[in-house]
């Protein structure tokens, strides 16, 4: 008898422990949003000559979307480009380090010689003249030594002038406004003629096939709920869709790490799968969410 009650109680603890743990949770809100959404800003000032896309086309990116007036951008690598050219045939011009160093062989040779002959023939060669001969010897060495500096400076210049016209290309490519995603144009901005500024959006662009789910949850979940759950995205019943498309799976892939006092509730983040682009931004539905 004290074996069945033993039994009993366990298994009435585990069940206890099940119901404890187990939940369901259906959001107060939730609503489909885009992943990306992307306001394409121009990186420089200028006149719009080209608009190459128009709403609702498909781009990948990389692809140009409006090209702003680029001549005196393709005038400024042009001119780079020679300033680098010039600096480098500085860089390796070698004659004054090469003529430093025979002047200084030469000089030295011509010392010594006049040291020898004053050995065998005494004050042959006066020291003034001597102390002559020293002088250019040394100023041969130094000659040797700003030789050098200055091939140093030739080598940064040259370097400086390479990095000009890197930024000179990139002043050029930034004429060109690319897509940083791959996607759908939703808005154009500007016509051609126009001018736009830096930082300014001119196209913006949205990839439809990426969702997520915008929910809120009362707060008394916020410990239970976690990421990579697996959920549900039910569809609300205003829109026209078969019933079989009117529940998707989702995956928890975000948790407010806060909840509003007043309101009660805290945002959850949720993704689904719209790789048939039948879902839209600004749906609405129901998150459900259960272990």
């Amino acid at each position: 008898m004290k074996h069945v009650i033993s039994i009993l109680f366990l298994f009435s603890f585990v069940c206890g422990q099940c119901d404890a743990q187990s939940y369901s949770a259906k959001s107060k809100i939730a609503t489909l949003q885009l992943i990306d959404n992307v306001s394409v800003a121009s990186r420089d000032t200028g006149i719009v000559v080209k608009v190459l896309v128009k709403p609702g086309q498909k781009v990948k990116r990389g692809q140009t979307l409006v090209r702003l007036d680029h001549k005196i951008a393709d005038a400024d690598v042009e001119a780079a480009k020679h300033e680098a050219a010039i600096a480098k045939i500085d860089m390796e011009n070698k004659v004054d380090l090469e003529y430093a160093k025979k002047s200084a062989a030469v000089n030295q040779v011509i010392l010594q010689r006049a040291r020898d002959a004053n050995r065998e023939y005494e004050n042959s060669i006066s020291q003034t003249e001597i102390d002559q001969l020293r002088l250019e010897s040394n100023r041969s060495e130094l000659s040797i030594e700003q030789a050098k500096l200055m091939e140093q400076s030739r080598r940064e210049t040259s370097a400086l002038r390479n990095a000009m016209l890197r930024s000179a290309k990139l002043r050029r490519q930034y004429r060109d406004i690319k897509s940083p995603i791959d996607g759908q144009v939703a808005d154009v901005i500007p016509d051609v003629g126009e001018a736009v500024s830096a930082a300014q959006p001119v196209v913006r662009v949205i990839n439809p096939r990426r969702l997520r789910v915008f929910a809120t949850f009362d707060s008394k979940f916020i410990l239970k709920i976690k990421r990579n759950h697996q959920c549900r995205f039910r569809i609300s019943d205003r829109y026209d869709l078969p019933k079989n498309q009117r529940t998707l799976k989702a995956t928890i892939t975000w948790i407010s790490l806060e909840a509003d006092p007043q309101r009660r509730q805290f945002v959850v983040h949720a993704e689904i799968d719209n790789k048939n682009g039948i879902y839209r931004s600004g749906m609405l539905g129901d998150l459900i969410i259960s272990n």
